[in-house]
């Protein structure tokens, strides 16, 4: 693993690496933009405080776009839940509404369950064993 640096506070090319990955940009782009070599944003990825900083972003971001999701979902559902039951649309339309709502359904469940395991997953590493413990 790389040094790091007094505190573990990113440097500023550390940081605008970080926040370039995670805004979707290449490594490529990263490099190129910074002026250092492909290899060296690679070398980045392996210390454990830059990975920690794009997980942290990465998280964050995720979180925001599922507040906003969840926001909007009831009026989704009612608008589906409007079709289903709309006796003069077309059954097709209906069909499809109806399996939105279920695919969605099950996708939420499989989320809640995937946010479970992950935030376990963390405690387990937080310990100190959780990367020995599933190898």
């Amino acid at each position: 693993m790389s040094r790091k640096p007094p505190g573990g506070v990113l440097s500023g090319q550390h940081r605008k690496a970080v926040e370039m990955l995670a805004q979707g940009s290449a490594v490529l782009e990263v490099a190129g933009e910074l002026e250092v070599n492909e290899r060296t944003v690679y070398r980045w990825l392996e210390r454990e405080d830059v990975t920690a900083a794009l997980k942290a972003i990465q998280r964050e971001s995720t979180a925001r776009t599922v507040r906003i999701l969840r926001s909007k979902s009831q009026h989704a559902v009612n608008a589906l839940a409007g079709i289903m039951a709309d006796g003069e649309a077309a059954p097709s339309a209906r069909v499809s509404a109806a399996k939105a709502v279920l695919d969605s359904t099950f996708r939420a469940d499989e989320l809640e369950r995937l946010a479970d395991i992950e935030a376990r997953l963390d405690a387990l590493e937080g310990r100190g064993g959780g990367r020995e413990i599933l190898s």
